[in-house]
Order: C-alpha cells, then sequence, then structure tokens
C-alpha cells in the first residue's frame, strides 16, 4: 500500500518524492533552521532521516508527510 495523499482547500499532505530530497536537505544544513530543532544535518544525514520517514510507514502506517499548499 502506498502513502495516501489527503487534500484540503488549502494544504496538501503527500508522501516523499524523490525530488524532495535535496530542498529537504538544504532546510536541514540551514543553521538558522536548525537553531531550534538541533544541529545542522549533512545531506547524508538528510537522506537518511527521509528513509526511516518511509520505512515508518512501510512498517505500520504511521508516519510524516511532506507538506505542500496549493
Amino acid at each position: 500500500m502506498s502513502i495516501p495523499t489527503l487534500n484540503t482547500e488549502r494544504l496538501i499532505l503527500r508522501p516523499w518524492r524523490e525530488g524532495d530530497r535535496a530542498p529537504f536537505a538544504a532546510l536541514n544544513s540551514d543553521t538558522h533552521v536548525m537553531e531550534f530543532l538541533g544541529s545542522p544535518l549533512s545531506r547524508e544525514q538528510s537522506d537518511a532521516m527521509v528513509d526511516r520517514i518511509v520505512a515508518k510507514w512501510d512498517s505500520d502506517r504511521k508516519s510524516t508527510r511532506l507538506n505542500s499548499s496549493h
């Protein structure tokens, strides 16, 4: 079963796409973004986080989805 996409009038919660990795890694490596979230992550650490999120869904159907606006 794939991760479902949920749509509302203002928001889309969708599965991760391969193209999401680079912008997510850019956010995770930014010191200002990560100031209160922990240390900045390398690209490898960020990709590993995405892999864990996807694996969590695969194992128990609970996970974090990517938020995007319409």
